[in-house]
């Protein structure tokens, strides 16, 4: 069973970016800029640098079977 945990980092990442945002009240061209390469960046990394897990031996097996 795989997960998609990179695009639910990314996901979570965003929402807490987001919400920062609002809390801090970000108004001007320049903090929407800085806001946005912040938020982007490690969802970005971590996407292009996740790598899937190895198969277990029962999903090996499973598949071998097929």
């Amino acid at each position: 069973m795989r997960i998609e945990y990179p695009k639910t980092t990314g996901a979570l990442w965003l929402m807490l970016v987001c919400a920062v945002a609002f809390v801090a009240d970000v108004k001007s061209v320049i903090d929407w800029t800085v806001l946005t390469g912040v938020a982007l960046m490690p969802p970005i990394l971590v996407l292009r640098f996740w790598t899937d897990p190895q198969p277990s031996t029962s999903e090996s097996i499973r598949e071998a079977l097929r």
